[in-house]
C-alpha cells in the first residue's frame, strides 16, 4: 500500500535522534528518582531482600543509569550503551515479575518491556542525528 505521508520518510534520520535523546533522559531521571526520592525507604527494601550493602547496590545502579543516559543523550558509543540499558531493562523486568513488591524497582513491567524494545531497536538503526558516532 502507498504511504499517505511519504515525504516524513526523508525526516527519519532526525527522529531516531529524537528517539535516542528521549530514552537518555529517561535515563537520567530514572537515575535522579532511584537516588534522591525516597532513598530511605529504598535502601530499607533492599536490605529486607537481602542486598546488605543496598546503598553501594543503589549508587552503582543509579551511576550506571546516568552513564548510560549521557552517552545516549550526547550520541556517544550508542550502540554498547543500548545494549547495555537493554540487559538492565530485561534483568529489571526479570526481577520485577519475581519480587512484584521490591520498592526500587517503582515502574511497570510494560515500561521495562518497552525500553528494552526502545534500546534494541537503537543498538540496530544507529543512533541517528546530532550525534558523534555515525555510522560508516
Amino acid at each position: 500500500m502507498v504511504s499517505l505521508f511519504p515525504q516524513l520518510f526523508d525526516y527519519g534520520f532526525f527522529a531516531t535522534g529524537v528517539l535516542r535523546v528521549a530514552v537518555g533522559i529517561i535515563l537520567i531521571h530514572l537515575a535522579y528518582q532511584l537516588f534522591f526520592i525516597k532513598r530511605a525507604e529504598r535502601i530499607t527494601s533492599l536490605e529486607k531482600e537481602g542486598m546488605k550493602p543496598a546503598f553501594l547496590f543503589l549508587s552503582l545502579v543509579s551511576g550506571a543509569k546516568i552513564i548510560l543516559g549521557l552517552l545516549l543523550t550526547i550520541g556517544l558509543f550508542t550502540q554498547v550503551a543500548t545494549l547495555a540499558i537493554s540487559a538492565l531493562a530485561l534483568v529489571s523486568f526479570l526481577i520485577k515479575k519475581q519480587k512484584p513488591s521490591l520498592v526500587v524497582l517503582f515502574n511497570t513491567n510494560e515500561f521495562y518491556t518497552l525500553l528494552f524494545i526502545t534500546s534494541l531497536i537503537l543498538a540496530f538503526i544507529g543512533p541517528g542525528a546530532f550525534a558523534f558516532d555515525l555510522p560508516l
